[in-house]
């Protein structure tokens, strides 16, 4: 985005650039509390934050991590709301031992 400050938009650009560095920092603080209450596999969550709205994507290895992470970035300050699209790893893992199982007995 390329941005020319004049003189009536430089207190917009100034806000937009704070509201950055806010949503940036939220980003920090949600993997610093994940890592802090031990939740593995934080290398392949993906964050996005806006308005103190997060959309947590990604994948985890099952029900109780997904619920771990959703729960502990309810808990950070300035969060609002979060958005879940984690996928599971557990899940396609037992779907597709399930249909080789299946294919085994046929």
């Amino acid at each position: 985005m390329l941005l020319h400050l004049t003189e009536s938009n430089s207190c917009d650009a100034d806000i937009d650039r704070n509201v950055l560095v806010k949503e940036d920092a939220l980003e920090h603080r949600i993997f610093r509390y994940l890592r802090a209450r031990g939740l593995t596999g934080t290398e392949s969550l993906q964050l996005e934050v806006e308005d103190g709205t997060v959309r947590v994507g990604g994948r985890l290895h099952g029900r109780s991590e997904r619920r771990l992470c959703l729960e502990c970035c309810r808990h950070v300050p300035g969060v609002l709301n979060v958005i879940d699209e984690v996928e599971l790893e557990s899940t396609q893992q037992a779907s597709s031992e399930s249909c080789s199982d299946y294919r085994r007995e046929s």
